[in-house]
């Protein structure tokens, strides 16, 4: 669905908005976090936004967005845009743009740009303040890059005894944004998407789960080398259709829970990824257990994604010759290179000063694993393109990332 087409059904639903009463809300919120790592030589990459080094920096968390919805008992218009800085580049990014239409009691449907309810807190995931952590733990929420769509959302809504029930379903949708990936910029398209979402609600209690499919496509023209390795391999009969991200399916299934128990709050989320493309398949979750004493909230979390390791096995390659193997040996360097598996251990804090202003800090020990055949000396790796990166010649060792600032939501 195109930025004119949703323009234009806004215009239409505002223009149905207006011949009722009509009730406004506006809302602001933001980020000022200033971020950094502990050793020379690595990178955390943020994804969509500017990554993190050895200096502190408040260009990859920080952020102001606004919101505005206009709405009476049948229709809802809401826009909400996002501002940052990415790359030294000043960016402006239209998360939320669409109508809802209630079409009975508990039964509703959305259409234009919304965010993906992929995971528990997709809804609010660039509200920074409604979150006790200073960022959000990239072994899961990093795992799609792409956060808001173009689309269609039925929702119906159920309360049955003391149990809140939610259930949507995405007929369609697709998207696209920029992803910072091998120390440039590239395009990415998520298309065909289709998905269900579930989320019960008893008390302090909440169970959610959805599934997402959809289509891939993200050109790799930016990875030195990998067109010419394939174009090579398959001029051996070698079949390497999975070492592209070119239309390729792709699929989610994710599980949350959030429990409160007086000023206790636990917290973990699981998801599943599966495709047949240079996306590796994955299994990513994190657990988070805070308790709050009058404004301080102290936390604990950890977080880990694992890349399956048959995407970095090349034994299927057929190796006939010197050439061959060479082409081999570049292919393996570049899965190497790939690897996103890391594991964050993370504590914070949280102070509230006052509604709608917290101040945090949050100390991460990150460590990656190694998958694959190429290691070129015990002390040295090639740049890794996954979250945590390391450059040639650099020792593996555990990295510390230190990340504090401010939340405020009004």
């Amino acid at each position: 669905m195109k930025l004119t087409n949703i323009l234009l059904l806004s215009s239409a639903l505002i223009g149905s908005l207006s011949a009722s009463s009509l009730d406004t809300q506006f809302n602001y919120f933001g980020n000022l976090t200033a971020s950094s790592i502990n050793e020379k030589g690595y990178e955390v990459n943020h994804v969509i936004n500017s990554n993190v080094d050895d200096k502190f920096s408040l260009a990859p968390y920080s952020k102001v967005g606004a919101q505005f919805s206009i709405y009476n008992d049948d229709f809802m218009f809401v826009t909400q845009a996002l501002a940052y800085q990415n790359n030294d580049k000043n960016e402006l990014e239209l998360t939320w743009l669409n109508g809802r239409y209630q079409i009975m009691d508990g039964l509703s449907i959305r259409l234009g740009r919304m965010q993906l309810a992929l995971f528990l807190n997709s809804n609010t995931i660039d509200v920074d303040y409604v979150h006790l952590w200073t960022k959000a733990p990239i072994e899961i929420y990093g795992s799609m890059p792409l956060k808001s769509f173009d689309g269609i959302e039925i929702a119906y809504e159920k309360v049955i005894q003391n149990y809140f029930i939610e259930f949507k379903i995405t007929p369609y949708g697709k998207a696209s944004t920029n992803v910072n990936v091998l120390k440039g910029t590239v395009k990415a398209d998520f298309t065909d998407m289709k998905a269900i979402a579930l989320s019960v609600q008893k008390g302090n209690l909440t169970l959610s789960a959805s599934y997402t499919i959809g289509i891939f496509d993200m050109p790799t023209d930016n990875i030195t080398g990998l067109a010419q390795i394939l174009g090579g391999l398959e001029q051996y009969g070698n079949d390497v259709s999975r070492y592209s991200y070119k239309n390729k399916d792709i699929s989610f299934l994710s599980f949350g829970i959030n429990y409160n128990y007086n000023n206790l709050l636990f917290t973990s989320e699981i998801s599943q990824i599966k495709s047949e493309s240079l996306v590796p398949d994955m299994t990513a979750y994190y657990l988070m257990m805070s308790y709050r004493y009058n404004k301080f909230t102290p936390f604990i979390m950890f977080a880990e994604n694992k890349n399956d390791k048959n995407l970095y096995k090349t034994d299927n390659i057929k190796v006939v010759d010197a050439t061959s193997g060479q082409l081999k040996a570049g292919l393996d360097a570049i899965l190497y290179n790939m690897n996103s598996s890391q594991q964050t251990s993370s504590i914070g804090l949280r102070y509230d000063y006052k509604v709608g202003i917290a101040f945090k800090a949050q100390l991460d020990r990150i460590t990656f694993d190694d998958y694959g055949t190429y290691y070129p000396n015990p002390q040295s790796t090639h740049q890794r393109y996954g979250f945590l990166s390391q450059e040639v010649g650099v020792a593996k060792v555990p990295v510390f990332q230190f990340t504090t600032g401010l939340s405020f939501a009004f």
